[in-house]
């Protein structure tokens, strides 16, 4: 499976202004040229949770129609819940077995796994579980607040320097339009943002700058 992980947009219902608006950013960033999605919501109960994925396959598909490419749909952490609506999944360090993640998700749903250190990193790629690793945090963030120290830019080329040849990686943690090409340039696959887009008055625009930097030398 080719996956285009260069904007990676990450849901906040919050900075979204609501729940209620989750899904019409999703499709606003989408158009904008993110291609990958992940909903997050960690307050959510299981059937507020699975109502707001499904709202933002829906939103993926509206911008589909509209003239986006289209985008892959990760959920944070309920593996349930990816499992019954044919999602990927994305895990951090603490939310469960990767190895058993992997195997109850099946084969044809990617797992993303996030990874803060050189020894999480290795325990990942030695496990060979991971689709695609995200580097986190590159700077400190407050739409998360359970994250390790910040890497820096140092840090997220050590990793990349560290993974195994094909995994991709994409970077975490306060990137934003004014910081994101410093982020490009350690090579990692993507970026993902949250309220870069989620926060913006205009998240189609604000996707689509930081698509753009990709396309600069």
């Amino acid at each position: 499976m080719r996956i285009d992980w260069r904007l990676y947009y990450v849901t906040d219902p919050d900075l979204s202004g609501g729940r209620g608006r989750v899904a019409h950013t999703v499709e606003q960033a989408v158009l904008g040229g993110a291609t990958v999605v992940q909903f997050r919501d960690k307050n959510a109960d299981d059937n507020t949770f699975r109502k707001g994925v499904l709202a933002c396959q829906e939103a993926i598909e509206s911008a589909v129609a509209k003239g986006a490419a289209g985008a892959e749909l990760f959920v944070n952490d309920r593996l349930g819940i990816a499992v019954e609506l044919g999602t990927h999944l994305h895990i951090g360090q603490s939310d469960g077995d990767p190895a058993v993640v992997r195997e109850a998700l099946g084969p044809d749903r990617l797992l993303g796994v996030s990874v803060s250190s050189r020894a999480e990193l290795d325990a990942i790629a030695a496990i060979g579980c991971a689709d695609v690793v995200g580097l986190s945090p590159v700077w400190s963030t407050s739409t998360k607040t359970d994250t390790a120290p910040a890497l820096g830019l140092e840090g997220v080329r050590e990793l990349l320097a560290a993974r195994p040849a094909g995994l991709p990686a994409v970077a975490i943690g306060g990137i934003n339009a004014t910081n994101a090409a410093e982020v490009i340039a350690t090579g990692v696959d993507g970026i993902c943002v949250v309220s870069a887009i989620a926060a913006a008055t205009r998240p189609r625009e604000a996707a689509a700058r930081l698509k753009e930097l990709w396309e600069k030398p």
